[in-house]
């Protein structure tokens, strides 16, 4: 290769392809973002256990408490942290609207939209260059584990816009920012017990550059707006460390977190964190410290907390987040000191669009409209409400306002911790209580552990059989003949559950 082509591959043609590379896979974010914002209005879940958390939402605005007594239905802990329920109850009381999900769901979009802000905020005190606020959004965009959590009923985001706003603080001069910063790190402990790098990061950072005033501060009012708090929800709610801390120490599972921990390293931010990082350490800047510790603490915390398997690819948020100053210096590297020509081009591919097309081709499979799935939601509502149900999905267990049981796959990962008497769950069932019984019509779990464990799978084989299927819902009836159950097959068949017959019954 001549040195005059070789110069414009690497000068020229390189850089470019960076540019587009990041700003396609951005673009591509961007309306997988707008088409995840569009199901707001959703009567269904937009994720997993959103109506575990919404239950005990409406459950402490109808009694004013969080933490239930573990002997009534539905039997399970409350175990997130107060301040997340209280959020999500306050927007609820203030928009007051007919479907619950939509306030907390506001709330959640604003915090994402928030931790954009402060991020960018982070990335224009840190570098002085033009535009570099653009290449930060499109880095964030382009991160495809953002794209299904825009909407769901998560600590995260809340917790996380905190975290960064303590670093945010810690990078300025102002007296009061280290007293300000040490609040903004206690409150992200708020939302999650495990958001202690913010924390962490300001107090080590404070000692290095030998602040010791504002250490004292910071340190000071991040324990007071962390364990004080804490202390005052518990007198007021004496159930809720042991609720809190059920799942501890946690069911193990390594594999789950390999897997992961390799999504999470394949994301572009994570990418140009590596490269940027040579380019950051000779920067002389005491903030690169500061940054680079608290997106490495992050990192190290996600990566040892993953390994319980109730673990998803939410606890990489906040590390991503803390990356994207050191990733756009990356970018900028990348595009001004480019000299391996064909790792460039590779990393920009496989990093970038490969997996930015894959997920965005997941993402746009045809679906059903929200409206249509509403309604199907409502003629579904509208039958059940009549019945006495017991559903292993948590959203149609929600339409009953006193549930047997929500969430069975935290009852299952219950029992692998320790034995559990599910005798007041599974009576009813074997004596038949319920009208009918609601399942998936296939097999569900997560990382090793079922949503329907062996003994209530069994109670439910034993008492009820499959009759018909709507959608991803399969219908039980009792095996002795019942009125009810009868004119709830009829009521069923009206919209749409199909009958089950011969050999082709779900094997569920």
């Amino acid at each position: 290769m001549s040195r005059s082509l070789e110069h414009v591959l690497r000068t020229i043609i390189v850089p470019r392809l960076v540019l587009a590379a990041i700003a396609a896979a951005g673009l591509i974010g961007l309306v997988a973002w707008a088409r995840n914002l569009a199901g707001l209005t959703l009567l269904d879940e937009a994720g997993y256990g959103d109506s575990y958390i919404l239950y005990d939402v409406l459950h402490l605005q109808k009694s004013g408490h969080i933490y239930r007594d573990l002997s009534d239905p539905p039997f399970l802990p409350a175990q997130y942290s107060p301040l997340l329920y209280f959020a999500f109850a306050g927007v609820n009381r203030l928009f007051d609207l007919a479907n619950p999900f939509i306030g907390p769901r506001l709330l959640v979009m604003t915090a994402f939209g928030a931790c954009i802000a402060v991020t960018v905020s982070i990335v224009k005190s840190y570098l002085s260059e033009r535009r570099t606020w653009v290449w930060a959004i499109l880095l964030i965009a382009s991160s495809f584990t953002l794209w299904d959590w825009l909407l769901q009923l998560r600590a995260d985001f809340l917790g996380i816009t905190f975290s960064l706003l303590a670093i945010r603080l810690l990078m300025s001069d102002r007296r009061w920012a280290a007293s300000a910063a040490g609040l903004c790190a206690g409150m992200a402990l708020q939302f999650k017990l495990t958001f202690v790098a913010a924390a962490a990061t300001g107090t080590l950072w404070l000692i290095w550059r030998q602040q010791w005033g504002s250490l004292w501060r910071f340190v000071a009012v991040a324990a007071a707006s962390s364990v004080g708090l804490y202390l005052l929800y518990w007198l007021r709610e004496p159930r809720m460390f042991a609720q809190m801390l059920a799942l501890a120490p946690g069911v193990p599972d390594r594999s789950g977190a390999a897997d992961l921990l390799l999504i999470a390293l394949v994301q572009p931010v994570m990418v140009f964190t590596l490269i940027g990082i040579p380019s950051s350490v000779t920067r002389n800047d005491p903030h690169w410290w500061l940054l680079s510790g608290f997106a490495a603490l992050s990192f190290g915390i996600a990566a040892i907390t993953s390994v319980q398997a109730g673990a998803a690819i939410n606890y990489y948020f906040e590390p991503l987040f803390a990356m994207v100053p050191l990733a756009v210096v990356g970018v900028r590297q990348m595009v001004q000191r480019t000299n391996a020509v064909h790792l460039a081009v590779s990393i920009v591919v496989f990093t970038l669009f490969v997996p930015s097309v894959q997920a965005l081709r997941n993402e746009f499979v045809p679906a059903r409209s929200v409206h249509a799935r509403n309604e199907d939601f409502k003629a579904l509502e509208r039958v059940l409400r009549q019945y006495r149900i017991f559903s292993t999905m948590p959203r149609v267990a929600l339409i009953d306002q006193a549930p047997q049981l929500l969430e069975p796959f935290l009852l299952s990962y219950l029992l692998r911790l320790r034995p559990i008497d599910q005798t007041p769950i599974l009576r009813p069932i074997e004596e038949q209580r319920f009208d009918g019984v609601i399942t998936g019509a296939s097999v569900a779990g997560s990382r090793g552990i079922t949503s329907v464990n062996p003994l209530l799978h069994a109670a439910i084989a034993d008492a009820y059989v499959p009759y018909c299927t709507r959608q991803r819902l399969l219908l039980h009836l009792p095996r002795r003949e019942q009125a009810m159950a009868a004119r709830l097959a009829r009521d069923m068949a009206a919209i749409g559950c199909e009958r089950i017959r011969g050999p082709h019954a779900p094997t569920w």
